[in-house]
C-alpha cells in the first residue's frame, strides 16, 4: 500500500630635366670719319649697343611621352590606385534553432514538485508531462505537501512488473484523481480521492494488478475512455 498520495504503507514490491638657361651677347660698334688733309675729323663717336638675348626653351608642364622598345607611344603613367576589398566571412544567421521536445520539459515549471524527473507520455492523443515515481521511497512520498503542480499533467507511479496496490491521501493538500492501468498498459479503473489529515484516512485500492497508476487533478481523466492506453517514454528525462 502507499502513503501520501502514494502507495499506501504496506506496499507489494515486484536525466584586415632641369631647365637649362644659356645666353648669347650681339656686340655692334659703328665707326664715321671724313676723308681730306685739310679735312676736320670731328671727334670720333662710338656707339656700342648690347643686347642679350635669351635662348633657353621654355619649360614645359606636360609629360613626354614615353617610347617602348618596340616604337610604341604609351600615354604618360597614371598614378591611380584602386583597392577592392574582399570579406570571406560566413553570413551572419539571427533565426534560433527550432526548440526540441526536450528543451520544452527542461523549461517546465513544475510547481512545487520537486526531487523527481519529469517524463513524457501519451495518453489517446494527448501529450503529457508528468512526475515519475518508480521507487518504493519516491511512490511512498507521491505528491504529499504539494498544492501546485506548474505545468505538470500530474504524477506517474510505475513498477517492474504488475502488482496490486492500494493508495491514501496522508497529508496530501490536494485533491486528487488516479486511473489504474493494467499490464498492456491500458486503463481500467479511474478513483476520486480527497486530502486526509489524520488517520484514520481511507485506502483507494486498484483491485487488479497494475503496471502503471496516474495521479491528476480532478477533472483530468472525463475524456479518457477505459481501456485508453498509456504510453511512457521513460528516456526523456529532464533534471
Amino acid at each position: 500500500m502507499a502513503g501520501a498520495c502514494g502507495e499506501a504503507p504496506v506496499e507489494s514490491q515486484p536525466g584586415g630635366g632641369n631647365d637649362e638657361t644659356g645666353a648669347a651677347t650681339i656686340a655692334t660698334t659703328i665707326d664715321t670719319s671724313s676723308a681730306g688733309a685739310a679735312a676736320v675729323e670731328p671727334p670720333s663717336s662710338t656707339t656700342s649697343t648690347s643686347t642679350t638675348v635669351s635662348t633657353a626653351p621654355p619649360t614645359s608642364t606636360t609629360a613626354h611621352p614615353v617610347t617602348t622598345a618596340a616604337g610604341a607611344v604609351e600615354p604618360p603613367s597614371s598614378t591611380t590606385s584602386t583597392s577592392t576589398t574582399v570579406s570571406t566571412a560566413p553570413p551572419t544567421s539571427t533565426t534560433a534553432p527550432p526548440a526540441t521536445a526536450d528543451d520544452a520539459v527542461s523549461q517546465l515549471d513544475t510547481g512545487d514538485v520537486s526531487g523527481f524527473e519529469i517524463v513524457t507520455a501519451r495518453l489517446g492523443d494527448r501529450s503529457l508531462r508528468l512526475a515519475l515515481a518508480d521507487t518504493p521511497v519516491l511512490r511512498s512520498r507521491g505528491l504529499m505537501g504539494v498544492t501546485s503542480l506548474g505545468g505538470l499533467d500530474g504524477m506517474l507511479f510505475a513498477w517492474d512488473s504488475p502488482v496490486q496496490v492500494s493508495f491514501w491521501m496522508k497529508d496530501t493538500l490536494i485533491p486528487l484523481e488516479i486511473g489504474f492501468f493494467d499490464e498492456s498498459g491500458s486503463l481500467f479503473l479511474v478513483v476520486h480521492m480527497v486530502p486526509c489529515q489524520a488517520d484514520p484516512c481511507p485506502r483507494y485500492p486498484s483491485e487488479s494488478p497494475v503496471l502503471y497508476a496516474l495521479e491528476a487533478l480532478p477533472g483530468f481523466f472525463d475524456d479518457v475512455a477505459l481501456e485508453e492506453a498509456l504510453f511512457p517514454r521513460k528516456n526523456t528525462v529532464a533534471p
